[in-house]
């Protein structure tokens, strides 16, 4: 897109505006940290009419998806050209992203985008290029500051555009052309012959970073070089190969990343890239490299460091400085040049080894802090006592005088700490010296001081000598002294290492010390770890690291020394080297698994047993122990069949590979078919002698997020002569289909059974394949149907089926039990179970169950029970068991009172059950209507998951209803809850009455088991009108995911109660605003997110995080250090404490730490409810992110936070409406954006962003989902909110209705639906309608008195799945759930129209109308009283309707406006939503008669009300009358729409459209039947007239100056009946209803 500097301008102003405001303490939309960081300014400060391009990877120019990956990356200049990746672009779309790294410590810690070569390459592209269409470009400047790659011998595209002719810009880092590698430049167009690109010979090294430029000049003013690369702003090649001027093309992309056809993929980061048309002047160069050089850490070699502007200074003078010029860095701010740098580091090798100094107050416009450091490598000297000063010697240069700054040093350059030295000389004769102290920057340790550091001051460090120290250290075995590397020192503290033979099991420390000194010794090694070493002369070694530390103490102070010895061992006589779990370490794996790298040396590899690590480089090293020359490497990888991995392997003498060579380039690993093993030669292919060796991975083949993991299960290393290995000669990749051999699958046997005995005998002998199906009956025992120790497969199951849904009955004292098994599928029964006998448990007695897990059956069963199963298939079953003999209990007047559910007078006093005990026989909380709450009771389950099980699946059942205490679904275990399992597309519903805590719908997990991960997804569930308790779903364990649900008018919500990361996301949860107790969700623990969740109608809080009772910290591990209170002595690791205050522990209410809430829709609570309530309890919460949350409240305080003080949450992007309070903290309120947010509520009854609601494109990072709530991809700049506006996407998710769900749901199975229908109406202020309510009639008349000015509608429907709508007088829709109380309907003072539209799930629906009128007046006839537009009737004034009163502020639905046909929506035929409507021809007839159009996203809505406007436009384009400007003025004139005007005009001169009495159009009010054909009978009155009796059933419920025009156009076949003749005057007129109207009255 090109735009011009005006708009840039306007937006730097706005920009400038917004910080103003902001640091003035006004809320603008930005937070202090952005206007701190908003520089108006251009890179070096050159002129911004030259910027072509200007890509930073600041979180403001990013769109990343949930998955960390890059969708958009916006232009910060003028030009406004974006490069995106929605899927779309690039051939073999879709291509991979590439992923946004927030902070990049080789970059001075600034952000980057990761690109990599894998695939295609990851790519984004800006699909119409920088250059317009034949837009010249002379001169181009390119400035790029990347690197990190992980492999130089491929050609990587960075970025590349082609234009006319032959005009190229684009560059490769590098260009390989085997076997040279180079840097390649391609810019300027060619009259003819070939393309002299420049090309230079450059070995980039592997994973450093610099600032490159490239310079194109077709006219150059001298020394004849039209192309140039510069180097770190050192020159590094030239070309006067004459180049001509380029040409754009307008339509072609550019393109970042790798080729847009595929391939030359770029494998590493790029932090900046700048593009100027033009030739940039010497010092422009020079102010833009200075630019890039500070900013990201890079060096400037052999040039000054300038400020921007055209009268620039001087801010590091290389010449002056030449002692000095090595790791240059520096902290500036120059609103010119774009900088704004209040910390930093130099980016250069090592930079673990580089100082940080940063700004201790904000810097002023031009002022400039460098340093540089002489890079001594000499010998330390002392210092005073006690210290040793380094030879590694600083000098400053300060410009605009630069105030205080923190000097901070890494904790490597002086372990112990020290002191920081200034001086005014290099020889530091006048050292002032202050102490440093220890800090914690970018997660490292550091030592640092504060201090003012004039121009030309020197600085550098006196390193602290050990309070304590030994003298000598020395290690030896036997007699032989070992050589210790570095030899020892007393000062230094640790790094020491010595290499033990092989034939040594054990080694001796000797050590001196002074008198008074004790000296001890630990080890730790493969073994043992910190063991005590009782005998220092025989100290055990096994092979591999050995780690021990010297402890030496005076009792008042202690020091520790830190040596490794690396005992070898013995190669293998096929020169196998050992390495055990002490050699082998990795750059990260699977968080909360055991998939360490340790599994990769145990010895076994065909199994799961695996190191695994997601991303891009991640690392798996190898420490040999001395230089070994490794000739080849046996690897293997996870699922090896299925798909292949890319990896290389490097080698190193150094730990950290800060120097490396690859020894085998990147490669794929072998493509494997059935019967080879997964064990594989990988051959080096320049071995050498090393001590590391390194295994890069770079994902797999897998689709979707798998691709992203490095999976090996076990890696051998080899020297001597390596095999010959014979690579696949086809193409690499997973098997093709038909590779496989299959052995023939036996006959499957379907096995047929009538009684419970055969049943039971089937399925004791069921083999996989078998089929079990159970026909039509009762089936019932003494004790469960057991399936124990079956074993089916994927491709042969055992299923358990009914033969006809639902009619096969577990009854009786029979369930499902189902042990030790996997892949069974149980199927299409109901389950009626009561609650067992004595006796039940004999028959899982006597096959071995154990006690303790019969103890928990015992009279208690479940439907169906799973106990340690794998693959377990619990599919369209009925969940309603018989509960009679189920006890529940209760307190009424302080005592406690137990009832049996099912038996007459039963109900006992007493604290247990007894049937001896006193007789109750009052109220109980089973009675309806009570208030009394059940307490307590004997728990049973509907569906009971329990023991070490995995990848179940309980899915599309129904379940209710239930009135016992228990959960429905509950997950048990001994140390773990069954992982990877599903619960989708299950029907909860009757689950009541209320309980105080035990009637879960769900419950994952135990409180014992809250620390072990779950991973447990439940998604697509319906909760349906739950009045159970206040936790629905209950999460009590760790690393699940809830999504996607729909939660109508339950009391309760979702709650994390314990457990840590659990992702909450995508669910509805709706209610009317009236039944007490809906809610939202409630959160303990740490890193839990909610995000992309709507929420409506909700009397009590969205979200509550009230904190916690117990502190574990931030760390979620399974062993915390937990506080119980604020005491010295109120804290110990979990697992110290005994098991019973474990366990009370566990029960508490835990902190929450890091709890990240964003992109939430929440609207419409109602009472006190809060969209956060933010509270403590011992301790507060901390860390909690509250991000781009869309809020709509009229209630209560938005943010409600009480005795919250420390831990108050990040408020970043939210945004509000409504008449609520946002907060009673001053702080919160200035931090959220309070307006109107231009709200609809959609078609589908939920509310939405409207396309001018200031909440599009206003997300802030870096909490972004990838997706909304709608599963519609957020490919641009996020949406706040849930909802991103997007109106043509196809929407994939969407509030659940019973059709969605349940046994039927999911089948395509014809389902005969019902009509839709009410069974019921209720009018509010006890009005009668008239006539008395039937199902079958459809219009009702109310008489409202005048003192009444609204009332409500209870509208209930005859079937569930059915949604009620209900309007007055055309206004907003309002869903209103059935048998509840609609929200208040306004009546007019001269009475209104309401419509209740009951609709089923396939979109058939019924209208109910209830006209409300006013009594007569006295002395009036009633005769005049129907409404209607003004008439030209001579039958006398007609009223009308007066405008609708404004209702309570909420979201509404605009009116539609079609598109101008004449500008944006070219003329159809045929549109994407009509093909199998009923007036499809029709349709298309009129669109190619140019009497209709479309929509922009080519549908034509044929099924939405037609407005007055919209009608009246269509009648001119038929008539074929000349459009006119309208002169006559309506009230309302703003709200005609611009592309009616004319239509407008010509439909008022000719009568069709008339307006009303007061002054108002209304042209966007939906037109009802009768208003259609009034105004379509004038048109025809032109042309003549005639009429016939009225005969529609409602006849008399048409207005009476309507009846000549209905009369006129029923005679005349314009216009039929609906259902039963009926005419439906006041219901609205849809589209395809007033296209037809218009169609037969052409074509009479």
């Amino acid at each position: 897109m090109k735009k011009g500097s005006s708009e840039y301008a306007k937006r730097i102003i706005s920009l400038l505006l917004a910080s103003a405001l902001t640091l003035a303490g006004l809320p603008a939309g930005f937070s202090k940290a952005h206007a701190d960081s908003a520089v108006a300014g251009t890179p070096g400060g050159v002129d911004e009419s030259l910027l072509k391009l200007w890509l930073k990877a600041d979180p403001a120019s990013m769109t990343v998806n949930g998955s960390g990956e890059v969708t958009s990356w916006k232009d910060s200049g003028p030009q406004e050209n974006n490069f995106i990746n929605d899927g779309t672009v690039g051939a073999s779309s879709p291509r991979t992203k590439p992923k946004y790294v927030a902070s990049n410590p080789s970059l001075n810690f600034q952000p980057a985008v990761q690109f990599i070569r894998a695939g295609t390459g990851s790519i984004l592209v800006d699909v119409d290029g920088l250059f317009a269409q034949d837009e010249a470009v002379d001169r181009a400047s390119v400035y790029v500051t990347a690197g990190g790659l992980t492999e130089t011998n491929k050609s990587s595209q960075i970025f590349y555009e082609t234009l006319q002719g032959k005009g190229k810009l684009g560059a490769y880092l590098p260009f390989y052309s085997n076997p040279n590698t180079q840097i390649l430049w391609d810019s300027g167009d060619l009259a003819s012959g070939s393309n002299p690109r420049l090309t230079t010979g450059y070995n980039v090294p592997l994973r450093q970073y610099n600032s490159w430029g490239f310079q194109f000049d077709s006219q150059p003013v001298t020394g004849n070089v039209y192309q140039s690369i510069t180097l770190d702003g050192q020159s590094y090649a030239t070309s006067t190969a004459s180049r001509l001027p380029m040409k754009g093309v307008g339509s072609n992309p550019m393109t970042i990343g790798s080729a847009l056809s595929g391939g030359s993929g770029y494998d590493g980061q790029l932090g900046e890239l700048i593009v100027f048309n033009g030739a940039l002047t010497a010092m422009q160069h020079n102010q833009v490299q200075t630019y890039m050089a500070l900013k990201f850490g890079t060096p400037l070699k052999g040039k000054d460091y300038v400020s921007a502007g055209v009268t620039p200074q001087v801010v590091w003078p290389y010449t002056l400085n030449a002692a000095f010029n090595n790791n240059v860095a520096g902290i500036a701010r120059d609103e010119e040049g774009a900088l704004a740098m209040d910390t930093s580091r130099s980016g250069e090798d090592p930079v673990a080894s580089q100082i940080i100094i940063s700004a201790k107050q904000a810097l002023t416009d031009k002022q400039y802090l460098l340093w540089g450091d002489n890079e001594s490598t000499a010998a330390s000297v002392p210092y005073g006592s006690g210290f040793k000063r380094s030879t590694r010697t600083w000098k400053v240069q300060n410009t605009g005088h630069v105030g205080a700054v923190q000097v901070a040093f890494p904790q490597g350059l002086l372990p112990s700490g020290g002191l920081l030295l200034t001086s005014n000389s290099g020889d530091f004769s006048d050292a002032v010296s202050l102490p440093l102290t220890q800090v914690t920057l970018h997660g490292e340790t550091y030592y640092a001081a504060d201090a003012t550091l004039v121009d030309g001051l020197y600085f550098t460090f006196a390193e602290k000598l050990p309070d304590i120290q030994l003298s000598a250290l020395d290690a030896w075995t036997g007699s032989q002294h070992l050589s210790m590397t570095p030899t020892f020192s007393p000062a230094k503290l640790d790094g020491y290492e010595v290499t033990v033979p092989e034939n040594a099991s054990s080694i001796g420390l000797d050590w001196q010390a002074e008198a008074g000194i004790a000296v001890n010794a630990t080890l730790t090694n493969n073994t043992v770890t910190n063991q005590p070493v009782s005998d220092t002369n025989q100290i055990a070694m096994t092979a591999g690291i050995n780690k021990m530390k010297v402890n030496a103490s005076s009792g008042s102070s202690i020091n520790t020394y830190a040596l490794q010895a690396y005992r070898l061992s013995a190669k293998g006589t096929n020169g196998r080297i050992p390495m055990n779990a002490t050699t082998v370490t990795a750059s990260s794996y699977q968080p909360n698994t055991t998939n360490i790298p340790a599994n990769v040396v145990d010895g076994i590899w065909d199994n799961d047993v695996r190191w695994s690590a997601s991303g891009q480089g991640e690392w798996l090293q190898f420490d040999l122990g001395q230089p070994e020359t490794v000739t080849y490497l046996n690897i293997a990888f996870l699922n090896a069949i299925d798909r292949v991995s890319s990896f290389e392997i490097l080698g190193s003498n150094q730990a950290d590979f800060q120097q490396s060579t690859v020894l085998l380039t990147k490669r794929s690993s072998r493509a494997l078919r059935v019967g080879d093993s997964i064990l594989q030669p990988y051959v080096l292919g320049q071995p050498g002698s090393y001590r590391y060796l390194r295994l890069v991975g770079y994902g797999n083949s897998a689709s979707g997020s798998s691709s992203s993991w490095n999976s090996i299960t076990e890696v051998e290393l080899y020297t001597g002569i390596p095999p010959e290995v014979t690579e696949p000669t086809g193409p690499t990749g997973p098997p093709q289909a038909g590779d496989k051999p299959v052995e023939p699958l036996p006959p499957i046997q379907v096995v047929r059974v009538h009684s419970a005995s055969e049943l039971q005998t089937a399925l004791d002998q069921a083999t996989p394949g078998t089929t079990i199906e159970l026909q039509n009956g009762t089936y019932e025992q003494q004790g469960p149907f057991i399936i124990k120790d079956k074993q089916g497969t994927a491709a042969q199951p055992i299923r358990v089926i009914a033969a006809e849904q639902g009619k096969a009955i577990i009854a009786g004292d029979s369930y499902m039990y189902i042990q030790n098994a996997s892949y069974v599928s149980v199927e299409g029964l109901t389950f009626h179970s009561s609650g067992g006998s004595e006796d039940s448990e004999n028959s899982l007695r006597s096959r071995g169950v154990p006690e303790e897990l019969l103890s928990s059956l015992k009279g208690l069963h479940p439907g169906v029970e799973l106990y340690d199963t794998t693959n377990i298939s619990i599919l369209r079953n009925t969940f309603a068991l018989d509960e009679t003999g189920q006890k529940y209990r209760f307190t009424k007047g302080g005592q406690i009172i137990w009832c049996v559910i099912g038996v007459d007078n039963s109900c006992r006093y007493g604290s247990e059950y007894n049937a001896n005990n006193a007789v109750y026989t009052g109220e109980t909380s089973h009675t309806p209507g009570s208030t009394l709450l059940t307490d307590g009771g004997t728990d049973r389950h509907y569906i009971r998951v329990e023991g070490n099980g995995s990848h179940n699946r309980i899915a599309y059942n129904d379940i209710g209803p239930k009135t016992g205490f228990g959960a429905a679904i509950t997950y048990d275990g001994r140390d773990m809850v069954s992982q990877y399992d599903v619960i989708e597309y299950n029907y909860f519903h009757d689950m009541g009455p209320r309980v105080t805590n035990g009637m879960e719908a769900i419950r994952l997990g135990l409180s014992g088991l809250s620390l072990v991960p779950g991973h447990v997804t439940v998604q697509y569930n319906l909760f349906d009108s739950l009045n159970g308790e206040d936790e629905i779903v209950s999460v009590k364990s760790s690393d699940n995911t809830i999504r996607y649900n729909t939660i109508l008018n339950s009391f309760g919500g979702m709650v994390a109660r314990h457990g840590h990361r659990n992702s909450f996301y995508g669910n509805f949860i709706l209610a009317d605003g009236k039944k007490e107790g809906t809610s939202g969700f409630r959160i303990y623990g740490n890193d839990h997110q909610i995000y992309n969740n709507y929420m409506e109608g909700l009397t009590d809080d969205a979200v509550t995080i009230d904190g916690g009772t117990e502190d574990a910290g931030p760390d979620g591990s399974a062993n915390p250090m937990i506080r119980w209170g604020i005491g010295v002595n109120d804290v110990a690791p979990l697992r110290s404490l005994e098991p019973a205050r474990q366990t009370e522990l566990l029960r508490g209410h835990w902190r929450q730490y890091n709890v990240q809430i964003f992109n939430n829709t929440i609207v419409n609570p109602a009472g006190k409810a809060s969209a956060l309530k933010m509270a403590k309890r011992t301790f507060e919460p901390t860390g909690t992110q509250v991000y781009n949350n869309v809020i709509f409240s009229n209630a209560g305080t938005i943010f409600n936070e009480k005795d919250i003080t420390d831990g108050r949450p990040n408020y970043v992007g939210n945004m509000t409406d409504g008449l609520a309070a946002v907060s009673a903290t001053a702080t919160v309120v200035n931090a959220t954006y309070k307006g109107d947010l231009k709200l609809v509520r959609s078609m589908d009854g939920l509310i939405r962003l409207s396309p001018l609601s200031p909440a599009v494109d206003a997300a802030q990072g870096p909490y972004l989902p990838g997706d909304d709530m709608d599963g519609q991809r957020r490919t641009h700049t996020v949406d706040v909110g849930a909802d991103e506006y997007a109106p043509a996407s196809v929407l994939t998710q969407r509030p659940l209705t019973l059709s969605d769900v349940g046994p039927n749901a999911g089948q395509n199975i014809p389902v005969k639906e019902e009509k839709p229908a009410l069974n019921s109406l209720q009018i509010s202020s006890n009005l009668t309608i008239t006539p008395a309510f039937s199902s079958e009639i459809t219009y009702y008349t109310v008489t409202v008195p005048t003192s009444i000015s609204s009332l409500t509608v209870t509208p209930a429907s005859v079937t569930k799945g059915a949604a009620i709508q209900v309007s007055v007088d055309g206004s907003t829709q309002q869903y209103v759930l059935s048998g509840s109380e609609s929200r208040t309907l306004a009546i007019a003072a001269s009475g209104s129209v309401i419509l209740l539209d009951v609709t089923m799930p396939s979109g058939v629906h019924k209208t109910y109308t209830i006209r409300a009128q006013r009594p007569a007046a006295s002395g009036s006839s009633s005769s005049g009283s129907s409404s209607g537009p003004s008439s030209d009737s001579s039958s006398g004034s007609t009223p009308v309707p007066a405008p609708t009163p404004t209702p309570i502020p909420e979201p509404s639905k605009p009116s539609v406006e079609p598109k101008d046909p004449s500008t944006t929506v070219p003329t159809q035929e045929s549109f994407a939503d009509i093909p199998n409507h009923w007036a499809s021809d029709v349709i298309s007839r009129a669109a190619a008669k140019g009497i209709v159009n479309g929509y922009g996203d080519g549908s034509f809505k044929p099924d939405e009300p037609m407005t007055r406007i919209q009608f009246a436009a269509m009648l001119v384009r038929a008539l074929g009358l000349k459009a006119e400007a309208s002169t006559t003025p309506f009230a309302d004139g703003a709200d005609i729409p611009p592309w009616a005007v004319g239509e407008l005009g010509a439909a008022l001169k000719a009568g069709i459209l008339q307006g009303y009495e007061d002054d108002s159009l209304r042209p966007n009010k939906a037109i009802n039947r009768t208003e259609m054909v009034a105004m379509l009978i004038r048109a025809y009155a032109q042309q003549g007239s005639t009429s016939s009796p009225v005969t529609f059933s409602d006849s008399s419920q048409i207005p009476a100056w309507a009846l000549p025009f209905i009369s006129q156009a029923a005679s005349l076949g314009l216009v039929t009946g609906r259902e039963q003749n009926s005419f439906e005057p006041l219901a609205e007129a849809t589209r395809a209803e007033a296209v037809t109207i218009i169609m037969r009255l052409l074509e009479r």
